[in-house]
């Protein structure tokens, strides 16, 4: 009886165990793929300021398009600053 009982013990602390790790990995795995996610995005937010930072150093095109440029840098880089504060501080 008693071997009976340990092996139910034994069974169930296995199988939590189990669980913790697929937890454990399905939530890595998570976390990998939203950390790639905004690098992704961080890399296209750089790439739009420094090609309209450019145009707009540049004095090629008409004022028009030169404050369209400003804005975009501004609102993309707005927004990045926003999720890295959200991202940094749900962990």
């Amino acid at each position: 009886m008693e071997d009976f009982a340990h092996n139910l013990d034994a069974e169930y602390l296995w199988n939590r165990r189990a669980a913790i790790q697929l937890r454990a990995l399905m939530n890595r795995i998570y976390y990998q793929e939203r950390q790639r996610i905004f690098e992704l995005r961080e890399g296209l937010v750089k790439v739009i300021a420094i090609l309209c930072g450019s145009l707009a150093f540049a004095r090629i095109a008409d004022p028009g398009l030169v404050q369209w440029c400003a804005a975009v840098i501004t609102i993309s880089s707005a927004s990045l600053a926003g999720v890295r504060v959200w991202y940094k501080g749900e962990r």
